[in-house]
Formats: C-alpha cells, structure tokens, sequence
C-alpha cells in the first residue's frame, strides 16, 4: 500500500499496515503555532534580536566580543579556588531535596553577609536561596503582582525586571536615570509615578546597565517615599562590591524601616560563578503584614540545593572583584576609536558602560 509501512515485532502483529503521517486536506497548509498573547509586551534583548544577528556573524566567521551580558568567566576570570574546592567536598550532600528555602548553612552565611553590611533584624528564616537571582525576581513578583498592579523601575533597565513584571501581569511604569545626571534617579520624580495601583519599587544600585552608583541622600529618599506609600522595595545589589576608586555603594536594607525590603544579591558576579546559578533574597524592614507574602515566595518550588558556602571575609571578596572586574571596563571607557565611539566618562561600578555614543574618531588611532 503506497504511504504505509509494515512491521513486524512484539509491539506489531505481522503485516500491520501503518501510516506515520496524515496527508488529508485539513493538513495541506503549513500550520502557526501562535506565541502566547503574554510576551507581546516582552522584550529581552541581551538574548534577543540584536544577540541572534551576532551569533549569525560569528556563524560567518566575524569575531565578535559579548558585551551583552556581565559573564566574567567568558574573559578568563576564575571562581575563587575556596568556592570551587567547597563544591567538590560537598557534592555528595547535595543529591537530595533540601528545604526549599535553600540549605541552612546557605542561608546563614547571607545572614552574615548581611549583618557585615550593617543590615540588622535579619534571620536564615528570611531568606530564600535561589536559582540565580533572576528565579527569585520572578517568584518575588509573582507572588505579589495582581492583574494591573505597578511596578517602578528605573530606565534605563535591566530588561528582567521588566519582563518578569509584565509577565506577572503587572504593568511596568518606568522613573529616568538621566545622562546629564549621570543616570542618577531624582526621588522626586519617582514620587510624581506613584498611583493607587503602586505596589512596589525596584532599586537597581549599583547599577546595571549604567554603572553609575546612587548616592546616600538618593537612597534615604527613595527609602522615605517607599515607606511613606507602604511600597515593597527590591534592592538588586548584584554588583555591590564592585565600585571603583573609593565609590560607596548603599545597602537599601539599612535604611527601610517601615516596610519590606527585599535585598537580592548572589554569585554570579562578585564571585565570579554565573554557571553556578546562585542567588539569594533576604527580606528585612517592616515585616509584620508580610507573612503571607512570604510564605508565597517560595511556594512555587519544592527545594533549592546549594552546596558551597562561601567564607572568605568580605574585604578580601571586596578586593579580588574589584581587581578583576575593574581591568573589565577601563578598556571600553578609556577607548576613543572607532571600536569604541563613546564619551569619556567612566562608570562607577559593575560590568558596564552604558554612555552617550558620539561621532566615531576619523583619525588614526594608535
């Protein structure tokens, strides 16, 4: 019979004809799977359109140089041997489920972290260890977003924060970093965005994309006007120890008092160890109206294992990120060629180094 086969076997009776395939007239055109009507509104262009034209060049044979994405491991730059050693040692612990907060040990180690930093009122019992912080922010707002709610974020963005808001289905309403301010927000202005359907604010200090690292008086006020519009703030201080020539960056956690603040940090960047997927959020404030909140966070997983705690000082993780990532960015800020055609002006913290781009050079450069 044309179109069909036969087989023979345990799970075939001799001679069965049997067609893989229905060619009927329903199937004659191509048939669209439609993306979900939820990601129109969702753009994330570190993996985006942009980062597949660069991999269609590299595909060409162009070199390209990923700066879409802090990975300091993609410039050599090692996970420290005391990180790497404590993993192996404690693998074998690891093949379990663990509470889904995360190990104890974990959890008590940002405490710590925390409390080095001037953070107080703070146990292993608020806090939650992640899959890198970008799992946390999407639980974080998922278990607090309802249909319409706002979000404030500061532009530019980080994009996750924008997505996952929208995701949530939050609307994201954006306060300006302004490059005449060297993208330092205004709290000011910020209070101009608050509406009935605020709930929370999103701090990004140091900053990613920008590299600029808010002030002592922008942070109290930003923490004021969150206290006084009951807003729940997510401080993201991934690059907190990253700063350079002296720049201090400000734990949020240490100025929130009456509401919640939600401290997010991990791995990937201090320590060098983005492949680990480690992060952390430790909640701290006013927490007395929070309690189902809380609970909800973590809900949505059964468990969380990490295996490494890490227990360098934090001087010493102080000085090994800044001599690492600091070598990052003095190349692209300092360059004025063609390469590179952006104003001189450094950044004061993380990765990146988000400038006003200017004619390129048309002399030779040496």
């Amino acid at each position: 019979m044309p179109g069909s086969a036969s087989y023979s076997g345990s799970r075939y009776s001799p001679g069965l004809s049997f067609s893989p395939f229905y060619c009927g007239s329903a199937m004659s055109q191509e048939s669209q799977i439609r993306p979900s009507e939820g990601l129109r509104h969702v753009k994330y262009e570190i993996r985006g359109r942009l980062a597949r034209r660069a991999q269609e060049l590299e595909r060409q044979g162009y070199e390209i140089v990923p700066l879409n994405i802090g990975n300091p491991g993609a410039f050599g730059f090692r996970t420290p041997e005391t990180m790497r050693l404590a993993m192996i040692e404690n693998m074998a612990v690891a093949e379990g489920y663990c509470h889904q907060k995360g190990i104890f040990p974990a959890r008590e180690a940002v405490v710590m972290q925390q409390q080095l930093r001037g953070v107080t009122g703070i146990s292993a019992e608020e806090v939650f260890i992640g899959n890198g912080v970008s799992e946390l922010i999407d639980l974080c707002l998922r278990a607090l977003l309802n249909e319409g709610d706002e979000v404030l974020i500061p532009s530019p963005d980080y994009p996750l924060w924008s997505a996952a808001v929208t995701l949530n289905g939050g609307k994201a309403v954006y306060y300006p970093c302004r490059l005449e301010n060297d993208f330092v927000p205004d709290p000011a202005e910020i209070a101009a965005l608050v509406t009935r359907k605020t709930r929370a604010i999103v701090v990004i200090n140091p900053n990613n994309p920008t590299g600029a690292v808010y002030p002592r008086t922008v942070c109290e006020g930003i923490a004021r006007l969150a206290e006084a519009n009951k807003l729940v703030v997510f401080s993201d201080e991934i690059y907190d120890q990253m700063t350079y020539e002296g720049v201090e960056s400000i734990p949020m956690a240490t100025l929130v008092r009456d509401t919640v603040c939600c401290t997010m940090s991990g791995l990937s960047k201090i320590y060098r160890a983005c492949g680990y997927r480690v992060g952390w959020a430790a909640f701290s404030g006013n927490l007395r109206g929070a309690g189902d909140y809380l609970s909800r966070s973590n809900c949505f997983r059964p468990c969380d294992c990490v295996p490494v705690c890490p227990r360098n000082g934090p001087s010493r993780r102080r000085s090994a990120a800044t001599r690492a990532s600091g070598n990052c960015s003095r190349p692209v800020a300092g360059c004025s060629n063609r390469a590179a055609p952006f104003s001189k002006r450094h950044p004061r913290a993380a990765f990146f180094h988000s400038r006003r781009r200017r004619a390129p050079c048309t002399r030779s450069c040496a």
